[in-house]
């Protein structure tokens, strides 16, 4: 028995293990996707894990996956309360991992030991994951972050059949694929498809070689002239080296203060805009609400010398930018996450509402925005009714994070670029990047 159980902590261990490398160093590792299961799947064939087992498998799994998030926690708070909330992070899923364990132990019990009921039990967790973990806090969304496709998206040639199977059917494939080892061979197949096939690429809406890059790192306490002064000197660089630029990018958060409250920093940032240039930034935008001042996440459009409000985020962070039902009614809760930082308030934004038109010069086209979270949450194309040639603009502010979470972001793009079969510009601190399924083109500063 002691035996037993030890080996079943080792299969555990392994599968867990295996599963976190996978996306913390996808460069190398992403393969490990393909293949983490199975140790489970034989575990549960020979010795029927628990819902503790479970448990411990969250444990290492969501504590290795989420360790990019305590430089956050630490940034917006300091103590104690920053472990609090990565523990309270990893028991929240560890706790959905147990379930998923007890699950797959009562269907092969009832099934006397049927493949199909761990496949079953692990296709509803990690698809609940990926659709609707976040209920809790009022919204039925999930996190593409922890879905197990994502590593592939390093080697985006496995997923070309994404946008044909869907998330969710690649997903099962892919679980059928370390279950059943009989049919490896038919179940491997849609992920080497891409090898030999890709989808249509699409035309940019402007010319890449006029699109340039700004990154100002996004410092919260620092004044507000001090951080339009640094973005007006780029755009001048900018300008030096490469004068035929017509649009410049800049990541979410790049002037993170209220821009429509600090007009002197509006008229510092204008002397470096001429008339043949537009700029798109991210910023923050003050609005009075029930005698309380909160901030919108704001896509900002400078054009013609004018700078106005193009689009505010939907979505928002839990406890990192806002405080979610039903922890918003204890102002205790509410100091620990916010800290006496203002809480910003999600905007109501239509889907009809997602597309932008940007005039450039004399032309003009269309985007659909999405700022950080939006992305991540999204299970299906934010713009149905677009074309599919109309890119969205991806606003994300990875400053905060680790490394390896920087580049697991850059990955939820590709991702989703092949999921939707549309076009992204992925603008972030650390690169900006035009992401159309397989293909990308960099977009440099110079």
């Amino acid at each position: 028995m002691v035996g037993m159980r030890s080996s079943t902590h080792f299969f555990i261990f392994l599968s867990a293990s295996l599963g976190a490398l996978a996306f913390l160093y996808p460069p190398m590792l992403w393969w490990l996707a393909l293949i983490f299961l199975m140790p489970l799947f034989y575990a549960f064939q020979h010795m029927h894990p628990t819902a503790l087992q479970g448990f411990m498998w969250g444990c290492l799994f969501f504590g290795l996956h989420f360790m990019a998030v305590i430089p956050l926690l630490f940034r917006m708070r300091e103590g104690w309360s920053s472990i609090m909330g990565y523990l309270a992070l990893i028991i929240f899923f560890s706790t959905m991992a147990a379930g998923w364990f007890w699950l797959a132990h009562w269907l092969l019990r009832i099934t006397k030991g049927s493949f199909f009921s761990f496949a079953i039990a692990t296709f509803l967790f990690f698809a609940f994951l990926s659709r609707a973990c976040l209920f809790i806090f009022g919204r039925v969304e999930g996190v593409l972050l922890i879905n197990p496709l994502l590593p592939l998206a390093q080697m985006p040639q496995t997923l070309a059949m994404l946008h044909l199977l869907g998330a969710e059917g690649l997903l099962a494939i892919l679980i059928l694929l370390q279950s059943y080892r009989k049919w490896s061979l038919v179940f491997i197949a849609p992920f080497i498809v891409g090898w030999v096939w890709q989808p249509t690429l699409h035309k940019p809406p402007i010319n890449l070689n006029e699109v340039g890059y700004i990154s100002a790192r996004p410092w919260p306490h620092q004044n507000p002239c001090e951080i339009t002064q640094e973005i007006s000197q780029k755009i001048r660089e900018l300008k030096k080296h490469r004068p035929d630029i017509r649009l410049i990018l800049m990541p979410e958060s790049s002037c993170c203060f209220p821009v429509n409250s600090c007009p002197h920093a509006s008229e510092i940032l204008l002397q470096g805009v001429s008339n043949d240039l537009t700029l798109l930034f991210g910023g923050h935008h003050e609005v009075n609400e029930e005698n309380e001042t909160k901030l919108h996440n704001c896509l900002y459009l400078c054009n013609n010398l004018l700078i106005t409000k193009s689009y505010a985020k939907a979505k928002l962070i839990p406890f990192v930018e806002s405080v979610p039902s039903p922890f918003n009614y204890s102002a205790y809760i509410k100091n620990i996450f916010l800290n006496g930082h203002k809480e910003f308030k999600e905007a109501e934004n239509e889907i009809s509402c997602r597309l932008c038109t940007i005039d450039v010069g004399h032309s003009s086209f269309q985007l659909i925005p999405q700022i950080c979270w939006e992305l991540y949450v999204a299970a299906a194309d934010p713009c149905p009714q677009a074309p599919k040639n109309v890119p969205v603009l991806a606003l994300v502010n990875d400053s905060w994070y680790a490394s390896y979470y920087q580049r697991l972001l850059f990955l939820g793009a590709k991702f989703q670029s092949l999921h939707w079969h549309r076009p992204i510009f992925y603008i972030a601190h650390t690169g900006a990047w035009w992401l159309d399924g397989a293909a990308l083109k960099p977009l440099h500063f110079w």
